[in-house]
């Protein structure tokens, strides 16, 4: 009797990866979207902030994204993007981490608030 091969599951690290890049993919819609719908405008900011909630073991996590025409406070858990469509860049300004960390790319420096 032939024995079947069985399908090979994907690995916890696979599983991992995979949902890593459907969230990257997802970001980057919304702000192609968002570039779209701002480009008759000079310059403006884009804040990015990610919903997380857990159900039934699964952790789903959604980003969000929002334009504004001023630059808006810096909020936890957040990122803000600065986009100058006269001279064509888009730069990351700031990265609020979950630990009261702010990064700021820029100038390669993190520094501790004040939670």
């Amino acid at each position: 009797m032939l024995s079947e091969a069985k399908p090979k599951l994907p690995s916890i690290g696979e599983i991992h990866i995979a949902a890593r890049q459907r969230l990257a993919d997802r970001h980057m819609n919304l702000m192609d979207k968002i570039m779209k719908e701002n480009s008759h405008k000079k310059k403006y900011w884009i804040l990015g902030m990610a919903d997380c909630k857990r159900k039934n073991g699964r952790t789903t996590i959604r980003p969000f994204l929002k334009a504004y025409d001023s630059q808006p406070d810096i909020q936890k858990e957040a990122y803000l993007y600065e986009i100058d469509n006269m001279a064509g860049t888009k730069s990351l300004l700031w990265v609020m981490h979950p630990n009261d960390k702010l990064a700021i790319p820029s100038i390669n420096k993190t520094i501790s608030v004040a939670g």
